[in-house]
C-alpha cells in the first residue's frame, strides 16, 4: 500500500503494517488523503508471479467480478498500480461481526413481538457467515414463535394497516412532486458534513437541525413508479436511521476503532466509561433516547 509520494505508510499507523487491524487502514487511507498524499494505490509488481495469480484466483472466490473488472480496464496487477478507496463498511466498524443494527437476543427477536431481524440489518450480523446463518436462526425461530401462538396470536390492527398503507402510498399522489433523488442527495450531504468520519457535537447538533428542516419538505417527495415509490419509502428509512445515528454518537463522549468513530472533541479511547453498547430507543413521546449496556470482560 503506497500513497501519491512512493511511500509505504501503513508502518506511521500500526506496528503490523498492512497486516493491521482494518480499522487502522481505513483511518491511514483517510488520513493520508486529507494530508494530500493520495491518490492510494495496491503496489503487487512485487509478487512472484504464481503468487500474484493465486492472489487474483482466490480474489474471485469473495469478489467475483474483481479479475473481470482487471481485464476490462486493462490493469495488469504484475506491471500497473491499483488505486483504492476505503468504503463505508470499512468506515462503518471495528470488523465484520462488530457493528450495528436492530438489536436482537439470540434467537434473532427484536423488542417487538413477533418482529425478527437478521443480516446487515441486525446487530452483530454484518459478516457474510452472520447473514446467512442469522437468517437460518431467524427463520426458524419465527416458526416456532408461530407455533406457539397457534391461532392465539393478537388480531391484526386494521386502522393501523390502514394508516400505514396510506401513508405509504402516499408520494404517488400528484401534489406531490419533488422527485426522492434530490432529497436524498441533499440528506446525503447533511449527514456527511455532520457524521462524517471525523466529527464533533456542533457538526452533530448542525447536522440534527437540518434533518428538522428536510422533515418539513419530505411530505412533497413523490413517486411517479413503483420503483420511485419504494425509493421514496427508503428517504425516510434514511432520515431515521440518520437520526439514530446522531443519536448515538453525541451520547458516546470518545473516539473508538479510528475512524469508524472518531470525535474531534472527544479524540481518546476511554474503557474506563464507554467499553460497551450504545441502544438507541424511543421514548413514550417517540424521541430518540441512547441507553448505554457496558461490556464486562472476565
Amino acid at each position: 500500500m503506497i500513497n501519491g509520494m512512493g511511500e509505504e505508510f501503513m508502518d506511521r499507523y500500526d506496528p503490523l503494517g498492512i497486516k493491521g487491524a482494518r480499522h487502522k487502514l481505513a483511518h491511514a487511507i483517510l488520513t493520508e488523503l486529507k494530508a494530500h498524499r493520495g491518490p492510494i494505490r495496491v503496489d503487487c509488481r512485487h509478487l512472484d508471479p504464481e503468487a500474484l495469480r493465486h492472489l487474483v484466483t482466490t480474489l474471485s472466490y469473495d469478489k467475483d467480478t474483481l479479475p473481470d473488472y482487471f481485464q476490462q480496464k486493462g490493469i495488469d496487477l504484475s506491471k500497473d498500480l491499483l488505486e483504492v478507496a476505503t468504503s463505508e463498511g470499512m468506515q462503518g466498524g471495528p470488523n465484520e461481526v462488530c457493528g450495528s443494527g436492530i438489536k436482537i437476543d439470540r434467537d434473532c427477536a427484536t423488542n417487538v413481538p413477533g418482529l425478527f431481524a437478521a443480516g446487515n440489518s441486525a446487530d452483530q450480523c454484518r459478516s457474510l457467515h452472520m447473514a446467512v446463518t442469522s437468517g437460518m436462526h431467524a427463520g426458524r425461530a419465527l416458526s416456532a414463535y408461530v407455533a406457539r401462538m397457534g391461532k392465539n396470536g393478537p388480531p391484526i390492527p386494521e386502522p393501523q394497516v390502514k394508516e400505514i398503507k396510506e401513508r405509504v402510498f402516499a408520494p404517488m399522489q400528484e401534489s406531490r412532486t419533488l422527485s426522492w433523488q434530490e432529497f436524498e442527495d441533499v440528506l446525503q450531504r447533511t449527514v456527511t458534513q455532520g457524521m462524517g468520519p471525523a466529527r464533533s457535537e456542533w457538526g452533530m447538533k448542525k447536522a440534527w437541525q437540518n434533518l428538522d428542516l428536510m422533515d418539513q419538505w419530505k411530505d412533497r417527495v413523490g413517486a411517479k413508479t413503483y420503483h420511485d415509490l419504494c425509493r421514496s419509502q427508503e428517504v425516510y428509512n434514511m432520515i431515521t436511521v440518520a437520526r439514530c445515528m446522531i443519536t448515538a454518537a453525541l451520547h458516546r463522549k470518545e473516539s473508538r476503532f479510528g475512524q469508524c468513530h472518531y470525535r474531534l472533541d472527544f479524540p481518546e479511547t476511554d474503557d474506563v466509561n464507554w467499553l460497551g453498547q450504545v441502544v438507541v430507543m424511543k421514548d413514550s413521546e417517540g424521541r430518540t433516547q441512547p441507553v448505554f449496556f457496558p461490556i464486562r470482560y472476565e
